[in-house]
């Protein structure tokens, strides 16, 4: 569930209680790791922490930064262990002062199909950009997500460089198109006009056009020491909170409605709840148990960021993670209406719920988040192949035939009824 709390001067935002996700959603965190864990103390304050970020749906993706050849694959057993399967790994070379930037991530829920190291040679910090499809899509929900950690430091000359590390990253951002694309990472910013007005590496990840990426809650501007984002606030958690270093940036196809898309009300910082003592350490507030708190403020300077991200699989109107009669269902009784949506039977959001919508739903008829194979009985079958004479196109009828007995085919149980 959603709750709010108040921050400054009648100002609210939004904050994260044990919510239960569904299936169809992916959690994504990104953590400036400070290069732990280094050993058993560490182990504990890490199992501690991803245990509690995994509340009501495990971690499915987190970015890393500031990481090493020994914490990556140590947190992609530690999720394992955690929250089930075998999570793996993949991680930059190391930079000139052996930092590297990466993610864990569950092949059960995500493919990697494809990872590129960005700004070698021309920032500090390496990024590591990943595409991830999730599971039972096709592509179309594919995302990029970047592994960012910007150069540290309040001099003009640091924050120029945050900018010109920042247009490298834009730049590649703006050849990906129109994309699904996740910036997530520490940015070591004190404040979005970080060089002068309307100047600085958030502006240019946030100025319009293609590969443009913006704050999902929409809390931009003076963050150092501001109560008005106490509850957005993530470093540092042990001794001073008083920096919204640590974010996640998504692009505008995330939040059009459309595939793969940001959930409102997901994104936390997590731990903080905005009870804190401003410029006090995170363990002064009640954003989390006292253990939790704890381990927070003694594992890493930063906080992790997490946000949920949901998705249906293609040809799942009803929304349950499966593509079975009951979809089938909500598109015949939608079948040639203008202006549907995709619970409608509009699988592929055009002006209409149509015979190419059929072909969506042929073509990913029985597939699961779960895995298990859906079936159809003998009397279902019947009701689709009656309903395929009727498609009201020229050539609607031979190509509906052709798609119901191929589905049939491979999906039919050997049942009578």
């Amino acid at each position: 569930m959603v709750s709010t709390f108040r921050l400054a001067a009648g100002i609210t935002a939004s904050f994260w209680i044990a919510a239960i996700a569904p299936a169809a959603t992916l959690r994504v965190a990104s953590w400036n790791m400070a290069n732990h864990p280094n050993n058993a103390t560490d182990a504990g304050n890490l199992q501690t922490i991803l245990s509690y970020a995994g509340t009501g749906h495990a971690v499915d993706v987190l970015a890393m930064v500031e990481t090493d050849t020994d914490s990556g694959p140590a947190t992609a057993t530690a999720a394992s262990g955690i929250f089930g399967g075998t999570y793996a790994s993949v991680m930059t070379p190391g930079d000139g002062g052996g930092d590297r930037t990466g993610f864990v991530y569950n092949p059960a829920r995500v493919q990697l199909v494809a990872s590129a190291v960005i700004g070698t040679g021309s920032i500090t910090h390496p990024s590591l950009r990943a595409q991830f499809r999730p599971l039972g899509t096709t592509g179309a929900d594919d995302f990029y997500m970047y592994a960012t950690h910007l150069q540290s430091g309040s001099s003009t000359a640091i924050k120029n460089q945050r900018v010109a590390q920042a247009q490298v990253l834009r730049a590649d951002a703006n050849m990906l198109g129109t994309a699904n694309v996740i910036f997530g990472g520490d940015f070591n910013w004190q404040k979005a006009d970080d060089v002068s007005a309307g100047v600085g590496a958030y502006r240019t990840l946030s100025a319009a056009g293609v590969g443009q990426v913006s704050d999902p809650i929409n809390q931009v501007g003076d963050w150092h020491a501001n109560a008005a984002y106490l509850g957005v606030l993530s470093n540092a958690p042990a001794t001073n909170m008083d920096d919204r270093f640590d974010m996640q940036l998504i692009s505008g196809k995330l939040k059009d409605g459309m595939g793969l898309d940001y959930t409102a009300g997901s994104y936390r910082v997590l731990g903080n709840n905005g009870t804190y003592k401003l410029n006090g350490a995170i363990t002064t507030g009640t954003g989390a148990p006292t253990n939790v708190l704890g381990a927070l403020a003694a594992f890493s300077d930063h906080l992790p960021v997490l946000a949920d991200y949901g998705y249906r699989i293609p040809g799942d109107a009803t929304g349950d993670d499966r593509v079975d009669f009951n979809d089938f269902l909500a598109l015949q009784n939608n079948f040639g209406q203008l202006g549907t949506t995709y619970d409608q039977g509009n699988f592929n959001y055009d002006a209409a719920t149509d015979f190419n919508d059929f072909l969506v739903l042929q073509s990913n008829f029985g597939n699961s988040i779960a895995g298990v194979a859906t079936t159809l009985t003998r009397s279902q079958a019947a009701a689709m192949t009656a309903w395929a004479t009727t498609v009201p196109e020229p050539t609607g009828v031979a190509a509906g035939m052709v798609g119901v007995a191929l589905l049939l085919r491979r999906r039919s149980p050997r049942s009578p009824k």
